[in-house]
């Protein structure tokens, strides 16, 4: 409960600097919303093989450091 940014804060107080944190993200504002809040990698799912590409370019410019992983309908 809480949403993406207080999920993704929790595991970061928790875990410390070492802890990686990853994502599921079914939209490019949930993307965001994580990639904000501090997440490491972001898991793109249930996307099709060409609504993915665009999503996927505009976190990648957006937030370079982030990386990305494809699931579901690929």
């Amino acid at each position: 409960a809480g949403g993406i940014t207080a999920a993704v804060k929790a595991a970061k107080s928790v875990g410390g600097f070492a802890l990686k944190v990853e994502v599921e993200v079914s939209s490019l504002e949930q993307g965001r919303e994580a990639a904000v809040a501090g997440a490491d990698i972001l898991m793109l799912d249930n996307f099709d093989n060409v609504s993915i590409k665009p999503v996927a370019a505009t976190l990648k410019a957006e937030f370079p450091h982030i990386i990305l992983e494809g699931s579901g309908g690929l």
